[in-house]
């Protein structure tokens, strides 16, 4: 059991930081979606209303908990010569997604758009799930890496059940 406690330590530290980093760069973040629905969509969105805070809910915040978590483990299990590397595959994946999400989505509503007037969608500012955005291109960056630390325990196991099997013959 006291094996345990650093590592239950860490994960939830992990996790806080995780939580805390959301609370910190959730406006950014919106912000920077919005741009790229702009973007994408060659200025095909107009954003119209009294900018607020949205309501962002409580899934959002515990799944990039649950993502850092799991970031860390990821990165437990690693030679420090290949935290840059996954890093890099993690926002790199991250931020495909993300371009990828919000092209197809602004550009089918330009296209289901009855209202729009010379090509341009008039949306208020919380009309886009943010939060489905940020959580479905998080899940999708840290996939390749959960593989990676997957198949190194199913090695662990493997190897200790040889083991087990050379000991008994």
């Amino acid at each position: 059991m006291k094996a345990d406690f650093p590592k239950i330590t860490f994960a939830l530290l992990a996790f806080t930081v995780g939580v805390a980093g959301s609370l910190l760069i959730d406006s950014h973040l919106n912000q920077l979606i919005r741009e790229l629905y702009k973007w994408t969509t060659g200025s095909g969105f107009v954003f119209y209303g009294k900018q607020t805070v949205a309501k962002t809910p409580m899934t959002y915040y515990l799944a990039f908990g649950l993502i850092t978590m799991v970031l860390w483990s990821c990165f437990k299990t690693s030679k420090p010569s290949q935290y840059f590397e996954k890093a890099c595959i993690f926002t790199s994946l991250f931020t495909i997604s993300v371009l990828a999400f919000v092209f197809i989505d602004g550009r089918a509503r330009l296209m289901s758009c009855e209202s729009c007037t010379d090509g341009f969608i008039s949306i208020y500012w919380n009309s886009i799930n943010y939060s489905l955005i940020t959580i479905v291109s998080l899940s999708i960056a840290l996939l390749p890496l959960v593989k990676t630390l997957l198949r190194k325990k199913q090695a662990k196991i493997d190897a200790a059940f040889e083991a087990d099997q050379v000991s008994l013959d």
